[in-house]
């Protein structure tokens, strides 16, 4: 048995990589001075000119939910009159602010809640059924795909499959350290 084991073990030393970088322990923040990867986010526009028209829609659609799919709209898929950008800051560009950037391009993924590998659609939609406490939007329709293509502009520059600092919500004490040092804030007495 021990023999078995031994020859399962040099297998896999066998087939590692030759150059692995060594772990440095080290987040972004102490790498830059930034809790988040400032590479990655200095080259989103979410303001810009929009590659077409599909794109500039779901940018629409992000920063003016309540417009377009709220209650009182001619399309009410949203349950009350907040915006997508209510929650994903600077129509999802901000870092730790659930940002969409590199956000799409990590799907298919596990969610733990569903128990399943779940789509960026089944995501959207998770979101206005429970944030914008609404109904899903059509899997295939116009609305889901201008957001999608939304989220997919913001992230074309963004590394494949992988999460990126600043991507989600961060880690407190390196947020707060960043914006103390950045513009002298202190906690109010």
């Amino acid at each position: 048995m021990t023999v078995i084991i031994g020859v399962i073990i040099l297998l896999i030393v066998i087939q590692l990589p030759e150059t692995v970088e060594p772990y440095s322990g080290r987040t972004e923040f102490q790498k830059t001075g930034k809790p988040w990867n400032e590479e990655v986010f200095s080259m989103v526009d979410f303001e810009g000119p929009a590659l077409n028209e599909q794109v500039a829609y779901g940018r629409k659609l992000v920063t003016k939910t309540a417009d377009f799919n709220g209650p009182n709209s001619t399309f009410p898929f949203a349950g009350n009159n907040l915006n997508c950008s209510s929650y994903h800051l600077d129509g999802g560009t901000k870092p730790y602010a659930a940002p969409f950037v590199a956000v799409s391009r990590q799907f298919p993924q596990y969610r733990g809640r569903e128990d399943k590998e779940g789509t960026i659609q089944e995501r959207v939609n998770g979101c206005m059924q429970r944030s914008m406490n609404g109904k899903a939007l059509p899997v295939d329709g116009e609305e889901m795909s201008a957001i999608v293509a939304y989220m997919e502009w913001l992230s074309m520059d963004a590394p494949l499959g992988e999460k990126i600092a600043g991507n989600k919500f961060g880690p407190f004490t390196e947020i707060a350290a960043f914006y103390k040092s950045e513009f002298g804030m202190t906690k109010s007495k």
